[in-house]
């Protein structure tokens, strides 16, 4: 309980800083992206070799297929992981943890739950197609009042 207060009376992060996290979190997981894409087209690839020089099309489409799928689904698993389930089970994700940031619940200091992350992270990804959402009267951002969530820098400079 007396950590939960503590971060309360934490100071509200910066727009700088959370760019920044956003900004890295963006780098980190665009890297494990990338790293799965290149697994699958190295497996698309080998494909015809694994089948057989006979394969038939039909086999080498539906191979395909299914590499895209079970790909897809991977990073879908990825990016779900990475920034619901961290901000879920740690109060931020990586870059944010790095940072020294944390996401919680802006009347009890807690984490957040599933729900109210899942809120919090689609409509921030809606929002960013077209810029932040920024309420000057409250300065928070359009996420974290539909959230009820507060971003705080927990250690850290200045």
């Amino acid at each position: 309980e007396a950590e939960h207060d503590h971060f309360l009376d934490c100071p509200n992060a910066d727009v700088k800083l959370r760019a920044a996290a956003l900004l890295l979190d963006v780098i980190l997981c665009f890297l494990i992206l990338s790293g799965i894409h290149h697994v699958w087209e190295t497996a698309r690839l080998v494909t015809p070799n694994l089948l057989g020089p006979g394969a038939s099309v039909t086999k080498l489409t539906y191979w395909n297929a299914t590499l895209f799928y079970c790909a897809s689904s991977l990073k879908l698993f990825v990016v779900y992981t990475y920034f619901i389930w961290t901000v879920v089970i740690l109060g931020a994700t990586p870059a944010k943890l790095l940072l020294g940031v944390r996401v919680l619940d802006a009347r009890t200091g807690r984490k957040l739950n599933v729900p109210r992350t899942l809120i919090r992270e689609s409509l921030k990804i809606g929002v960013l197609a077209g810029g932040f959402l920024f309420s000057l009267k409250r300065k928070k951002f359009l996420h974290d009042q539909v959230a009820r969530s507060v971003v705080k820098r927990v250690h850290g400079g200045p």
